[in-house]
């Protein structure tokens, strides 16, 4: 009888025990499998799927592999950039093409990335800026943050052109003549308001000139001669008028 109940009681303990070790998580997780394979190889893959359509007799997409080297892809990085974006997104080899497998595709496009970014660490090149000017809003708060005058750049700049909505893009707002000038007459008018110095305006005034100084027979030979545009006529006038801008 005592034998049956410790049994029975052993077998409860088994029962309503916990599995803990089903819980318990693995002490270390498996890392994922990092593909790799040998320049040769890869070479393999780009001269087997790629160079089929993408040679110096077809270019299709007007693209040649024939002399794409994978372990060398830092000498040609444009068609390495392209490579990566086309097998990135599937659509390299197209549908209907024999494809490699997909760890030949990955192990292909991770050389590439590897070697694209060892080379964008050892020589950064982040690339030229065209010439950009200023726009209205960019130029009236210019000067309101350098002299301290508020200015409307709508009298002199024309309007602002736009790509996407933005007026402050560089390959839209070139230079040309008449925006050149408009800036001219702006810095003219601004510098002069901020000096205090009034504009120049056109004035006439009256220089006198000396009478020729000969004997009188020479004298009277010209005053007689007809009137003719020479500095002769000029010296004979007591007076002359000048243009002084």
């Amino acid at each position: 009888m005592r034998s049956l109940l410790a049994i029975t009681l052993l077998s409860g303990a088994l029962l309503v025990r916990p599995d803990r070790s089903a819980a318990r998580p693995p002490d270390k997780l498996p890392l994922p499998r990092r593909p790799h394979a040998s320049t040769v190889e890869l070479n393999a893959v780009v001269q087997q799927y790629c160079q089929k359509c993408h040679n110096p007799t077809s270019r299709r997409g007007n693209l040649s592999l024939s002399t794409f080297d994978v372990g060398n892809a830092p000498e040609q990085t444009e068609v390495a950039e392209k490579i990566v974006a086309k097998l990135r997104s599937g659509m390299m080899p197209p549908v209907g093409s024999a494809r490699p497998s997909a760890d030949t595709v990955n192990a292909l496009v991770v050389a590439l990335e590897r070697q694209l970014d060892s080379s964008a660490i050892a020589h950064p090149n982040p690339g030229g800026r065209s010439f950009q000017r200023l726009n209205r809003a960019e130029y009236r708060t210019s000067v309101k943050e350098l002299l301290g005058l508020t200015v409307d750049a709508g009298v002199y700049l024309p309007q602002d052109t736009k790509s996407d909505n933005f007026d402050n893009i560089a390959d839209v707002q070139a230079l040309s003549p008449t925006l050149l000038d408009g800036y001219l007459r702006a810095a003219s008018d601004i510098s002069c308001s901020r000096s205090a110095t009034p504009m120049p305006h056109p004035r006439r005034t009256r220089t006198p000139c000396p009478r020729w100084r000969r004997n009188w027979s020479t004298w009277m030979a010209h005053r007689s001669a007809p009137a003719v545009a020479s500095p002769w006529n000029i010296c004979f006038r007591p007076t002359v008028t000048i243009d002084l801008t």
